[in-house]
């Protein structure tokens, strides 16, 4: 899946268990965290609650549990989706697109210069100036 990610112009971190998660999180502008329920150091379940309380990154849970029940419990735990496995690539692309696109959408509408995309008049942002 990085690969294809990769491909399709993102840049992907990869992490092996909860600490790991947080601590990327905590030092890289992160657009979007995609969970597996299974990991190596606590739950894709806490991991998605954790970071729910305090941020308000879009959370991709893709797991092999396709049980209604841990779907629910997925979505009312913070995730904005919920893919089970198998899936294919081009689903979770379209997936990835498309909470990008809304989060994209939602930042626009605090940016003061009411440019489309981060650029200088946001006091974060040092690059795409406005024209």
């Amino acid at each position: 899946m990085k690969r294809c990610l990769e491909t399709d112009g993102y840049t992907v971190l990869e992490t092996q268990n909860g600490k790991e998660t947080y601590d990327c999180i905590a030092i890289n502008p992160i657009s979007l965290v995609r969970l597996d329920i299974y990991l190596g150091e606590g739950d894709g379940f806490e991991i998605a609650r954790q970071i729910r309380q305090t941020s308000d990154i879009p959370i991709i849970l893709a797991t092999g549990k396709s049980d209604v029940i841990d779907q629910v419990i997925g979505l009312e735990l913070g995730a904005d989706d919920y893919i089970t496995k198998p899936f294919h690539v081009r689903e979770i692309l379209a997936r990835v697109r498309s909470i990008l696109r809304r989060t994209r959408l939602q930042e626009k509408a605090f940016l003061p210069c009411g440019c489309a995309q981060p650029c200088r008049c946001d006091p974060v942002v040092t690059e795409n100036p406005c024209v």
